[in-house]
């Protein structure tokens, strides 16, 4: 039942899924936060959106040349349906909220 509803609701009229797919194209050039689109054959379309800034966080709290004191760990979080498309998310946590040794 909750399925059906998020599939439901996720439609608006006059689109499909040719429109959302030109849509997701045309983020990456439209929208700041869209870096890349992945289509593969036989897999689902893969969108990846970031600021710059979460990439040099992750660079400066997460590489090998990172002091031990300072690294923190990636967090992947499960898969959600958010109607016609799933989402799943990386966390890295505030470093003032990390765990201490």
């Amino acid at each position: 039942m909750g399925q059906t509803v998020n599939v439901e609701q996720g439609k608006h009229p006059g689109a499909n899924v040719a429109d959302d797919m030109q849509a997701s194209l045309a983020s990456v050039q439209t929208h700041h936060f869209v870096k890349d689109v992945c289509v593969w054959h036989g897999r689902s379309p893969v969108i990846l959106a970031y600021t710059e800034e979460q990439a040099l966080d992750m660079q400066r709290f997460c590489s090998k040349h990172t002091p031990m004191a300072m690294r923190l760990v990636v967090w992947v979080d499960r898969t959600f349906n958010l109607g016609l498309c799933y989402v799943t998310l990386e966390c890295l946590p505030e470093h003032d909220c990390a765990p201490s040794e």
